[in-house]
This record gives C-alpha cells, sequence and structure tokens, in this order.
C-alpha cells in the first residue's frame, strides 16, 4: 500500500512541475507544422506522459540522494522515501498556489464541456492510447510476472533481467547506498540504474518486485507513444501519419524476413510454418538473432522507454525554433543579403526566447544520464543538428551545458575512483563487416528494408525545413557507425533505433504523401510500402510470443536467501564463481565480487584481472596465500557450489577452504556451502 502511495505522489509531483512551468511551454504546440494538416495535437497527450517521466525522475533522485545523506544510520531507503515524498507534497501545494487561476480555468472548461464532449473529442487519441496499453501490457505481464511463489522470467528477457533484478533487489534488500555494482563490488556504479532503483523503492516500500517493474514499464512505454504521437501531429498535422508512424515504430523496417523466407532450405511454406515454433529471431546482420532490434528491446530493457519518452519531449519543445527559423528564411527570400541576416545574424537567431524552457530541459536531460545515457547522447547528437537551422541557438546550448554538467558530476559521485560512464573512441562501421564504406551501406540496407529507399524517395518533395529534420534525425546512426562509446560496441544498436523511429515518422509522411494522390495505382504502392515496412516486425513478434511461452523462475523463499537475509550484513561481498548470473545471493541483495563477467565487462568494469583472483583464490596452496587474497580484495564471504568444482578455469581447492574459513551454512543435499572471511 505504501509502495502505491509513494507512486501516486510521484504522479502528483510531477503533474505540479508541468503546471508551474507551463506558461513558459505554452507556445510548444502551437508551432506551425511542416506539412500541412487539419489535426492539432492535444494539450494532454502532452502534460499526462510528462508528468509521469518528471515525476518518476524527480522523486528517484530525491530519494536516492537523501538515502545517500542517511548511509550509515538506520533504513537510508526509508529516510529517501520520505524526503521525496515531502517534497512532493510542497510542489503539489505550491502548484495549487502559485497556478490557482490556470486550475479553475482547466476545471471550469472541463465542468463546461461535460465529460461526452471531451470524449468525443478525443476519441481517436483515447482510443490509441488504450491500444498502445493492451498491446504492450500483454508482451510486459507475459515476459516478467508471479506465480506460484516464484517470479517467473520470460526466455525473451531472462539474460537481460540477470543484472536488472540484481539491481534492483539490491536496494530493495541490499542497502545498497552510495550504490555500486551487484556483479562487480568495488563501490562504484557505472552502469544506468535510477530506474532500477525506482523499481527498488517500491518493492522496498511494499510493492511486489513484478508489480513495480511492470507499472514504471507500462508508464514509460505508455508515456513514450504518447508523445511520440505528439511528435508525428507537431511534424505534420495528420492523424493517419502519427498512427502510422507508431505502427512503423512498433513492426521495424527490413529485410530479414525476405532473405529468412527465400533463403530457407525447407522452401518459402517450410519456412513460415518453422517462423511459429522459432525460438531465435530472424535476420542475417551480426547479432539480430538476438533480438537486438525487435519488440523485445523494450521489455528487457525496461528503462529504455523512458529515455524515449524524455528525448520525444525534448524534441517536441525544441521544435517551434526550427520552424520560427524556416519561416523567417522563406520571408528574406529574394532579398540580398536578408537570408544570411535571418540565418546568423539577426538577434532571434541566437538569443534565448526566455531561461526557464531552456535551463528546465537542460536538468530533465541531465538527469536522465543514469536512467539512460545511450538516450542522452542520442537526443544531443538530433538536438545538434536541430539548432543549426533553429532560432534562439543559445537555448539548444544552455540545455546541453546544463546536461552535461549534470552527467559529469554524476559521474564523479557513482564512479568517485576516477574514469567515466562511457569512453568514446573512433571506431567506424558498427556490425558491418568491415568499415569499408560499401560494406557499411550493404549492412544498413539489409538492416533497415525499405525504410532508407522510402525516406530517399520523398526527399524530393519534402517541404521547407523536413530535409534538415530528416539530418538531424540521421543524427544517432551515424554516432553508432562512426563511434564506441563502451567495451561491447553492440549496445550502439540503441543509438540506430532512435534515429530510426525518429525517421519512421518520414517514411509514415511519404506513405501518407502518396495515399493523398488519390490514385489507385499510387495508393497500391502505399499499401505496399506499409507491408514491406512491418513485414519484419510482424514475424518478430511472432517469435516474442514464441520465446515468452517458457519462463525461468526464481523463488520468492529459498534456504540460502533465508540465511543470507538474516546472517549476512548488507554490503557484504561474496565471492563466487564467474559464472553465477542470477540465484539466491542476488535476489538476497548481496552484491558479488566478480559474478558473470560479461554483465560487468559490458558496463565498463575492468574484469579481467578479477577473473584471475577468483582463479588465484578458489585454488590456492596454502591458508596464508588464502587469507591474504581475499583480505586485499575485500571479500566477506565465500560461496562454493557445483560451478566451482566443475569450471575449466581452476582447480578448487575445497580442502583448503574448509580447513581455514568458518563455514557458515551448509547444503549437502544441493552441494552449496558459504564460508566466512573472519577478521585476522
Amino acid at each position: 500500500m505504501i509502495g502505491f502511495v509513494w507512486f501516486l505522489l510521484c504522479l502528483l509531483s510531477g503533474a505540479a512541475v508541468c503546471l508551474l512551468i507551463a506558461p513558459s511551454f505554452a507556445g510548444v504546440l502551437a508551432a506551425k507544422p511542416l506539412i500541412a494538416g487539419k489535426h492539432s495535437p492535444r494539450s494532454w497527450m502532452l502534460w499526462i506522459p510528462a508528468s509521469f517521466i518528471c515525476g518518476i525522475m524527480l522523486n528517484a533522485w530525491i530519494s536516492y540522494l537523501a538515502a545517500l545523506c542517511a548511509a550509515g544510520g538506520n533504513a537510508p531507503m526509508t529516510v529517501g522515501a520520505a524526503v521525496s515524498a515531502l517534497v512532493s507534497l510542497l510542489l503539489c501545494a505550491a502548484a495549487i498556489i502559485l497556478r490557482r487561476d490556470l486550475l479553475r480555468k482547466l476545471l471550469a472548461d472541463l465542468k463546461a464541456r461535460g465529460i461526452k464532449t471531451l470524449f468525443s473529442e478525443n476519441r481517436a487519441e483515447l482510443i490509441f492510447c488504450l491500444v498502445v496499453l493492451l498491446f504492450w501490457a500483454v508482451l510486459v505481464i507475459r515476459s516478467f510476472y508471479h506465480a506460484d511463489g516464484a517470479l517467473r522470467v520470460g526466455h525473451s528477457v531472462f539474460s537481460d533481467f540477470c543484472p536488472h533484478l540484481s539491481v534492483i533487489r539490491s536496494f530493495s534488500e541490499g542497502g545498497n547506498i552510495p550504490a555500486q555494482y551487484p556483479h562487480f563490488a568495488d563501490g562504484t556504479i557505472r552502469y544506468h540504474f535510477m530506474f532500477q532503483f525506482a523499481v527498488g523503492m517500491l518493492e522496498y516500500l511494499g510493492m511486489r518486485m513484478d508489480i513495480a517493474f511492470n507499472l514504471l514499464s507500462l508508464g514509460s512505454i505508455l508515456a513514450m507513444m504518447m508523445l511520440f504521437y505528439v511528435l508525428s501531429l507537431q511534424l505534420t498535422r495528420s492523424r493517419a501519419v502519427a498512427i502510422l508512424a507508431s505502427v512503423f515504430f512498433t513492426f521495424r523496417s527490413s529485410f530479414a524476413i525476405f532473405t529468412y523466407l527465400f533463403g530457407a532450405e525447407e522452401g518459402v511454406l517450410g519456412a513460415i510454418k518453422t517462423l511459429f515454433t522459432s525460438m531465435e529471431h530472424i535476420g542475417n546482420t551480426q547479432s539480430e538473432s538476438w533480438g537486438l532490434w525487435t519488440q523485445k528491446v523494450y521489455l528487457n530493457q525496461r528503462h529504455l522507454p523512458l529515455g524515449f519518452a524524455v528525448a520525444f519531449f525534448a524534441i517536441i519543445c525544441f521544435y517551434p525554433y526550427l520552424r520560427e527559423m524556416v519561416d523567417s528564411l522563406r520571408e528574406a527570400k529574394g532579398k540580398k543579403g536578408a537570408r544570411w541576416k535571418a540565418f546568423a545574424l539577426s538577434r532571434e537567431g541566437w538569443l534565448p526566447e526566455g531561461i526557464v524552457m531552456p535551463v528546465f530541459m537542460g536538468l530533465l536531460l541531465g538527469a536522465l544520464g543514469f536512467f539512460n545515457g545511450a538516450v542522452l547522447i542520442s537526443v544531443l547528437s538530433v538536438l545538434f543538428f536541430m539548432a543549426i537551422l533553429s532560432r534562439r541557438r543559445l537555448s539548444y546550448l544552455i540545455t546541453a551545458c546544463i546536461a552535461v554538467a549534470l552527467v559529469l558530476l554524476q559521474s564523479r559521485l557513482f564512479i568517485p575512483s576516477g574514469g567515466a560512464a562511457v569512453s568514446p573512441r573512433l571506431t567506424f562501421g558498427f556490425l558491418a563487416e568491415s568499415p569499408a564504406l560499401a560494406d557499411i551501406i550493404a549492412y544498413l540496407v539489409e538492416l533497415l528494408g525499405i525504410l532508407p529507399f522510402v525516406i530517399v524517395f520523398f526527399l524530393p518533395v519534402m517541404p521547407r525545413g523536413m530535409r534538415w529534420l530528416t539530418l538531424a534525425f540521421t543524427a544517432p546512426v551515424l554516432v553508432a557507425e562512426c563511434l564506441q562509446l563502451t567495451p561491447d560496441i553492440t549496445v550502439n544498436h540503441k543509438y540506430i533505433m532512435f534515429g530510426c523511429v525518429l525517421l519512421d515518422i518520414i517514411a509514415a509522411s511519404a506513405v501518407a504523401f502518396l495515399w493523398s494522390k488519390k490514385q489507385l495505382v499510387l495508393r497500391g504502392i502505399a499499401a505496399v510500402l506499409v507491408i514491406l515496412m512491418t513485414l519484419t516486425g510482424a514475424a518478430d513478434l511472432i517469435t516474442q510470443w514464441s520465446l515468452d511461452r517458457y519462463t525461468v523462475s526464481y523463488p520468492d523463499v529459498s534456504p540460502v536467501q533465508d540465511f543470507v537475509r538474516e546472517n549476512c550484513p548488507e554490503g557484504s561481498v561474496f565471492l563466487t564463481d564467474t559464472t553465477y548470473t542470477l540465484g539466491d545471493i542476488l535476489l538476497a541483495g548481496r552484491p558479488l565480487y566478480c559474478g558473470w563477467s560479461y554483465y560487468a565487462w559490458s558496463a565498463g568494469y575492468d574484469t579481467f584481472g578479477r577473473t584471475q583472483k577468483v582463479a588465484e583464490i578458489y585454488s590456492a596452496k596454502d591458508a596464508d596465500t588464502l587469507r591474504r587474497l581475499l583480505a586485499e580484495e575485500g571479500i566477506d564471504y565465500v560461496y562454493v557450489d557445483d560451478s566451482n568444482r566443475k569450471t575449466e578455469e581452476y582447480a578448487i581447492n575445497e580442502a583448503l577452504i574448509e580447513e581455514t574459513l568458518r563455514m557458515v551454512y551448509r547444503d549437502s543435499y544441493g552441494g552449496v556451502y558459504i564460508y566466512a572471511v573472519d577478521p585476522s
């Protein structure tokens, strides 16, 4: 119950923040579109998701920072929740007092128009939200739920959920303040973890983990899709484009389905039959079988939709400045020197219209750093190109400077030992066969299917400003193809996904343009393009459904979990084999010295040295060496099970461990032993 109250306060505080800043954002939805249409964005479609993202991010940060200040005392998570609740109430009070006239106007308008009128006026948007919610609710809940006393994790997500659930439990049951990465306990956390912290807070306050995770995930997905719909309408004033772009968003464009069907040895019919039972995603590009580009991404990386929602909100808010520049350049056409003056020398071209909007957006994007840093980089690249063809360029600069400064501060907070969450270096080609331009183009064509061709087709007839916006939307793809920001370049797929999602709006506009010609041939081409753009995504959904027919179960209680919770202090570091992914230790909220190496390595940790230390400790030849290594590495408990005994990486000296250390837990039937490392 307390968890639901905290969640409600998050929403109310987010609504209060949006109400307080509303006057500075009044013209956002009034900006002219780039493509003329008759449907304007509904203000509630902007402010409801904005309230959600602001409320969740604000309260997560306040809770964490308050808990950090209370670290070392009793129940820092309780302190964090209490402080954030108090701030939420104060914000609500401030909004009621300072915006009482606006509130009265809104309430009077609602009363005057009535529920039936409001429903009829917003029927399309309400149906859109309902369809989105139902579609994603089925996928989200089916991939993670609770049954028969256990958490059930779908096969499509169980690998990624190992670090996610570990991080959540480290907060809800492990008192992980200051935060450190559970799979690599060293006092730092390089992984963007704040979304998991918010889930952990809900579980800590009594909400069951699956409900908490699914609730925030569904809220984030709905916010993402609502803001994407608003952005599409803002640019085109066409509901058809907004809905079609949302369909393209959900069902990706790719040639994967065609190379799969026509390249199968069993023929097309056999391939279709196999598709309905396949446990592996289709696609010929490297790692595509993992589902890197499918609906699965939003299910296993549940912090991603919230990041996308924030990014869409930022683009929506800055778009009017681009529209203003397009208009000023059009007005100056034909006048000698006027276009250059309007573009580079005018006061309006550089100076901010006001300070509230750019500062607020800087704070919001800066807060995104440890919610999802990849999305922050993506949206900053888009805003950079938008700024070139916009008025009020210093507004963009203010936002970028604040966002970058906040991220640097966060890095110092979470990585006090030095270093950075990302380490950019030039690496061309992403996952193409080689960095040669021909191979990069071939890779993107295979991966993206008909999408690039639709964009190129539409370029000649695009209205003013749309071509430049298309370039801006392509910026994240360029980032992915030119830079490597983490040890695992595969994670660059999120940059390409973000860019392609934005380009889906352009593609939907192209299809709508063909349909608007009211010629049978052109409408037929438009229909074929829709099929080509969505067929691979439909196949992805079939595989997603097949994968989550099977689940991995994690019991709520077990003898090991009970022992660890009751007898091992919070923050106790456990030595396990490096194949440890998710189990009783992590589910009890305790960190590992070095768990499954990929999770820590891909987050930027140097796992090689620790992997060697794990082997040295388990295979130590004498008691002095064993004690010295354990003390040097700050290990509190040694965990021994069959993974240690069967590994080929080292030969465990279990007899020495038993003789030297104090056994505190023994499960002879399961072969699990836990030894305490007593201080010498």
